[in-house]
């Protein structure tokens, strides 16, 4: 981990560019509907839970709940997998703009920097 952080360290002053991957993924345009849509999914397994749990012992009813909470943990990813292709896609383009060769993710970094979400963030919405 140290190893880590020294490496990321000496990136950051040789190249000082940083995006948050995080806020560009909450302000992409699909986002709205992807969340959504995974509302549409908990309502209906708290649905199913409540129906088919009557009756059921704890173990079982255990067992659903996991059942379903893992159909919507695959649901998020199924969602989230082509926001995020488009976040890495837009950060690319800008960082290709720019003559970029290595782009940090905001979490990495501890101080400084030039961050360029704002223009990948324009890249996404076009505005």
């Amino acid at each position: 981990m140290q190893k880590r952080f020294f490496m990321m360290m000496h990136l950051l002053r040789r190249y000082g560019i940083y995006v948050d991957f995080i806020y560009l993924m909450n302000q992409h345009p699909d986002t709205v509907q992807a969340n959504n849509v995974l509302k549409t999914e908990q309502e209906a397994a708290k649905q199913e839970f409540e129906t088919k749990s009557v009756g059921m012992n704890d173990q079982d009813k255990q067992k659903l709940d996991q059942k379903l909470a893992q159909r919507i943990e695959q649901k998020r990813l199924e969602l989230i997998k082509p926001i995020s292709e488009k976040v890495v896609a837009a950060t690319n383009a800008v960082a290709g703009e720019k003559g970029l060769s290595i782009v940090i993710g905001k979490n990495e970094v501890v101080c400084g920097g030039t961050d360029i979400t704002a223009d990948v963030l324009k890249k996404i919405t076009g505005k």
